[in-house]
């Protein structure tokens, strides 16, 4: 008895929720305004304050692509090459950024080496050449690369702000579309996951960069004071921290995903044959429609991922390919130095390269965590 009042009560909702199901049945209309569920479903989802909350610059690029909002035509339009030229100008950027602080480099390097020649006139005074050659090295490069820091731990934070506004609107999106266990896991794991990362960037990783930086610049500047074991420890220790957040958050998305899946699967079964079966003349009608509502839902879920993955890149891909730029002006400057037989510009290059090369796998690190995580989404809830 309760499982028929049960049963009756659902039927009762369902046609509720559903009255133009019924209404076709009885009239032999079964067109489904699928276009008009997707923009219900968009406008009551708030799904354009993903876009709306991109920074400008983001926007700017996407709106190179064609795509001015969480649109499920823009997005289908993409291709590769618009892509490939989209990336192609991100790279010009960061060179066109940067080419007046390679010659900058450049140009220190061949002022030491003509100084470089004096040394041997000077006697036992050559030391305080290559502490002014360090100096005058570092007043150069010091200000540039730390500026690249401050901003990409702005970006990190900016990529929080996005995310805690990304993910309540794919809850919500997922718990629509029959996905009831993952929308709520995602929810938790990664607000959770948002803020222990804003947390450790903020207040752990990026001072750990900063410290590293600096002590291994004095311990060049001042070779009495050698504290290359302390800075290779704390980039160690960076690494292993990054190394460590990565392999949890991805076993626990991984599980999240696989066990939620099943689970929204199985409800979302249960609910359709509950419908066919136990309600009677418009059963199979709103079963129909329920696959439709959910399908719409999960089409405009796609798009919203599909937004957030590109934002979230095109965030980071700025300051991540400044890095590799100035990486490769350092490592060019290596071989001049070296060729000049400039043995304290090539110690602060190698260290002004590692402390890129460590803040480059923590941005990237922190893009993955993000991008990822969305990608394993529109995966395991494409079923």
């Amino acid at each position: 008895m309760k499982r028929t009042i049960i049963l009756l009560f659902a039927a009762i909702i369902l046609i509720i929720i559903f009255p133009p199901a019924a209404h076709s049945y009885g009239v032999q209309d079964t067109d489904i305004p699928v276009n008009e569920i997707y923009e219900n479903q968009k406008a009551l989802s708030n799904a354009q304050s993903v876009y709306d909350s991109l920074p400008e610059s983001v926007k700017d690029i996407l709106a190179s692509l064609q795509i001015n909002g969480v649109n499920q035509d823009e997005i289908s339009a993409l291709d590769a090459d618009s892509f490939a030229c989209v990336f192609m100008d991100m790279i010009k950027n960061a060179f066109s950024d940067e080419y007046i602080s390679g010659g900058i480099v450049i140009g220190i390097i061949l002022l030491c080496a003509m100084v470089n020649c004096f040394k041997s006139s000077q006697g036992g005074n050559g030391q305080i050449f290559d502490i002014a050659a360090v100096m005058c090295f570092c007043a150069g490069m010091v200000i540039p690369i730390s500026k690249l820091i401050e901003t990409g731990s702005q970006i990190i934070s900016d990529t929080t702000s996005f995310m805690t506004v990304y993910i309540p609107v794919m809850a919500g999106l997922m718990i629509s579309s029959g996905q009831a266990v993952s929308g709520g896991a995602y929810y938790a794991l990664m607000m959770s996951a948002a803020q222990i990362c804003s947390f450790l960037c903020s207040k752990v990783i990026i001072p750990a960069v900063n410290i590293f930086f600096a002590l291994s610049i004095v311990s060049e500047i001042s070779p009495q004071m050698d504290s290359q074991r302390l800075c290779d420890a704390l980039n160690k220790a960076i690494k292993w921290v990054l190394g460590f957040a990565m392999s949890i958050f991805a076993s626990l998305f991984t599980l999240q995903g696989v066990v939620g899946g099943y689970s929204d699967n199985l409800s979302a079964r249960a609910v359709k044959f509950a419908v066919r079966s136990f309600v009677p003349v418009v059963g199979n009608a709103l079963s129909d429609v329920y696959s439709t509502v959910t399908a719409s839902v999960k089409l405009l879920k796609s798009g919203v991922g599909v937004v957030a993955v590109m934002g979230t890149g095109f965030i980071f891909l700025p300051v991540i390919l400044k890095c590799f730029v100035w990486m490769l002006i350092l490592t060019l400057g290596g071989i001049c130095a070296g060729l000049f037989d400039l043995k304290p510009i090539c110690g602060i290059i190698d260290v002004c390269t590692k402390t890129l090369s460590c803040f480059a796998a923590v941005l990237l690190s922190v893009m993955a965590l993000f991008i990822i995580s969305t990608a394993m989404v529109l995966v395991f809830g494409a079923g």
